[in-house]
Formats: structure tokens, sequence, C-alpha cells
């Protein structure tokens, strides 16, 4: 993190984690107001979006701060929501990265779970690290027990999990990075309690995705027997996955309850254009500037940036289809009375 201090960076998280999340986005976008640098990972505000499971917005605040961090944010969201062209891109631009060979590996690992393709993960043995050798998130730990598995390279996976624990000792107040070291460990075992235990630890962090992951490898390791508690694993996992809009994952999940016999439709709040297509953000944005609050203002009251609002607005109206504030008023009024 050498673009905003340390004491700044652990303090946004832990208030993220806490649960006061615009306080840590307005702590952290203060933070980096101004400054020519990159912030890191961790704490840049798309990346602490895209952590909570907030897909759209995540996407829109890193479309509105290009830049390392941001980019890495549209590519794990491309991830998630199953645009494979998008990650390529994201991968093609990591490889024209000379200065950061680190971006490359990161690159070519994604685009390896894009197309769900073991053999090719497992060409990336460090492809989840940056270029200090930690993962860029701890989360592909579990990514890539799954995926040495699957290719039936156990040796490498029981590596990995070591890894994972090892990195758990050494902070053993974090409760993600026990989640992360239990899911490991319970993929590899194919232990169904270690796996709810990882979704339980998983419930005190802002980590919606990687605890539906948990919760879905629970469903799928437990017997035929116990097919009550599976089903009720997946169906947990799938109504996360939902509302994160994580449409990869829920398609996955629906995909392995009619396995087990059970149909779920796609949710239908899942819309992408309409009323019911705007985030939770953008309705914010809309309905203060139909009040009459300029982008400005709007990004005052909503502790966001004045870049990040006009992303929300753009995307509204494309979503509304409207040209105007007008016609943006219009609607708002006729929905909201």
């Amino acid at each position: 993190m050498n673009s905003i201090a340390a004491p700044v960076a652990e303090t946004v998280i832990l208030m993220w984690l806490a649960g006061r999340e615009q306080e840590a986005r307005a702590m952290a976008e203060h933070a980096l107001a101004g400054h020519r640098g990159e912030p890191g990972l961790e704490t840049h505000p798309a990346r602490l979006l895209l952590d909570a499971g907030r897909l759209a917005e995540a996407r829109a605040a890193a479309e509105a701060d290009p830049g390392p961090a941001a980019r890495y944010v549209l590519g794990r969201v491309a991830l998630y929501t199953g645009d494979r062209q998008a990650v390529a891109r994201f991968a093609a631009e990591g490889r024209r990265m000379t200065h950061d060979p680190s971006a490359a590996r990161i690159g070519a690992w994604m685009l390896a779970l894009a197309a769900d393709d073991p053999s090719r993960a497992m060409t990336f043995a460090t492809a989840a690290s940056g270029s200090d050798g930690t993962p860029v998130d701890a989360a592909d730990d579990v990514a890539y027990v799954r995926m040495a598995l699957r290719a039936g390279e156990r040796p490498a996976a029981a590596d990995m999990a070591r890894l994972a624990g090892r990195r758990a000792a050494l902070d053993p107040g974090a409760p993600f990075q026990a989640a992360v070291a239990a899911h490991a460990r319970g993929l590899l075992g194919a232990d169904a309690a270690l796996l709810a235990r990882a979704a339980e630890l998983l419930a005190d962090c802002s980590r919606p995705i990687a605890r539906a992951s948990a919760l879905e490898d629970a469903g799928r390791a437990l017997t035929a027997t116990e097919r009550q508690a599976a089903v009720g694993h997946l169906d947990a996992a799938l109504s996360l996955y939902e509302q994160a809009g994580a449409t990869r994952e829920a398609a996955r999940a629906r995909r392995r309850l009619r396995e087990a016999g059970i149909r779920r439709r796609g949710r239908a709040s899942g819309a992408t254009h309409g009323w019911a297509g705007l985030t939770a953000a953008e309705l914010q944005v809309v309905r203060l500037v139909a009040r009459g609050a300029t982008n400005r203002q709007a990004a005052e009251r909503l502790y966001l940036s004045p870049h990040t609002v006009s992303t929300h607005l753009r995307h509204a109206y494309t979503k509304l289809d409207v040209n105007s504030r007008v016609e943006l008023t219009r609607l708002v009024v006729e929905h909201d009375g």
C-alpha cells in the first residue's frame, strides 16, 4: 500500500468489516483525493464494494476511477458475472503491463477460472499472487485447491491448503483468513462439517460471495442421505449469489440444485433494465437528482466521489432509457409519488 497510509488503510478495513460502509468509503476517498498514485487494492473504494458483494456498485466505482486497482475490480466483476470477453480484455491488458509481471499472471489465472479450465489454471502456480508473493485475494487459495483437485494434482492442492493454514496462523485474529484455511482443508478432505464451519466464520465477514462458495461446497460434500441439509446449503448459497449479482455463480448453484432434484427459477429482481434494474446506489443518486441536487451535492450527501455519482447516473439513464434530468425526474415522481 504505497499510496495510502497504512494506519488509514487499516482503519478503513476495520470500519468496513464493522458495517460502517459509508464512513469507510468516505475515509478512503478522502485519503485518496488529489493523490496521483494508485491506492492499494485492499483499500480502493471499488475493491471494498467488490468484497462486500455489491458488484454493480463496484463496477460503477471502478469505471469512474480507472487504474490498476480499478482494472482488477472490473476483471473480478466480469468473472463473477460470466463475462468472459471482459475477463479476456483484462488478461490482455495485464500482458501489456511489462512494468508489472504479476499483472499478466493474475490475468491468466482469472482467464483460466472464467474458462473453468483446471489444467490451464495449474499452469499458473503463482497466478493468484501479487509481486510480493501473497494472494491479491486470499479466497484464491480456495480456488487454487479446487482447481488442483479437479486437475488430479492432489499434492499441489495439499500444499496450498497448508499454506492457507500458515497464513491463518500468522494472523489468528482474522476470521476471514481462518475461514479460507478451513475452506481449503474442507475441500481437500471433502469434509462437509469443516466447509460448514468455514461458512459460519464468513458470516461475520463482509464477503458474501466467499461465504456462498463455502456453503455451495458444503452442500456438495454431504451424502445422499443428508439431502435436506445439502439443499439448505445450496439454497443459501444461491440466495447470496443472486443478491450480489454473481450470475455465473448463481447459475452453477441452480444447476447443482437441479442435480439434487430441486428446481429454482432465476431471481425476478435480477433485471438489468427499467426501475427494477437499478442498484441501491443508483436509486439513491436518481432520487437526489430528481429533487434538484447537482452531482457534487449528491456526492457529498452519499459520501461518494462526483465521478462515481456521474457513473451511477449514466447507468441509470441507460437502464431507464432517458436522456435528461427532466425525464428522469418524471419517472421518479411517477414511481415514488
